[in-house]
């Protein structure tokens, strides 16, 4: 983060698309589940660390953006404190279905967190603006690590020039909100034209915020403050 603040003083876009899914039930060296540190906290810990620079291109050009990346298998889950916290190894074993609801923490993780920073930097009348994302079901590599997944891409699964339309709207577009979210919305969002999608009472609720928020300072050992 230094070499890039270093070279780049002002950034507009920081877009947070790091992702693996499908990883066995183990823990990093600093105790998290791997999907949840990679997935989320190191978004985390790289939006406080490039936050001055995103701030810099704000004043200078009347606004910056972060972008984040979610998906649509965040439905029909809330954030359980248990995968935020250092019990990497100990959150369900290696079943598909177990690795696929430690993803589905990260990816209702990822909405949250922009829940999150919309309302903080509403708070202070921020020009940086924080935007969601999502890619429908796409037909990448971040399959092969989820073989219960695959039989599903022939059908349904878009090209990833498609499934990537909601990111580079969200990082490019004109009129884009603070805390706009887009992604494709037919077939329970697997697939079709990008729209803005309605976040959910859940995806944004206080306490759902604030637990990621709290969680996330704890696991990055940082106060990230934003005025």
């Amino acid at each position: 983060a230094g070499e890039i603040t270093d070279k780049h003083p002002m950034i507009d876009v920081l877009c947070n698309n790091a992702g693996i899914m499908g990883m066995p039930d183990k823990a990093t060296v600093d105790g998290y589940d791997v999907q949840m540190q990679v997935n989320c906290h190191s978004h985390f810990l790289l939006t406080h660390l490039l936050f001055p620079s995103l701030q810099a291109a704000a004043a200078e050009r009347g606004e910056a953006r972060v972008v984040n990346h979610s998906s649509f298998v965040r439905h029909n889950t809330i954030l359980e404190v248990r995968y935020l916290e250092k019990n990497g190894g100990n959150l369900g074993g290696d079943g598909d279905g177990d690795k696929m609801k430690r993803y589905k923490q990260t990816k209702l993780a990822n909405l949250v967190f922009t829940s999150a920073l919309v309302q903080r930097l509403e708070a202070v009348s921020s020009k940086v603006k924080a935007v969601t994302a999502h890619p429908g079901l796409t037909a990448t590599a971040l399959f092969r690590e989820s073989g219960f997944l695959k039989t599903f891409l022939g059908m349904v699964a878009m090209w990833p020039e498609d499934g990537a339309q909601g990111i580079v709207l969200g990082c490019l577009g004109e009129n884009v909100a603070n805390g706009d979210f887009y992604g494709p919305t037919g077939m329970k969002e697997m697939r079709g034209a990008v729209q803005n999608i309605p976040v959910r009472d859940h995806e944004r609720s206080p306490e759902q915020t604030e637990l990621y928020w709290t969680k996330s300072e704890e696991a990055t050992d940082i106060k990230f403050a934003i005025s």
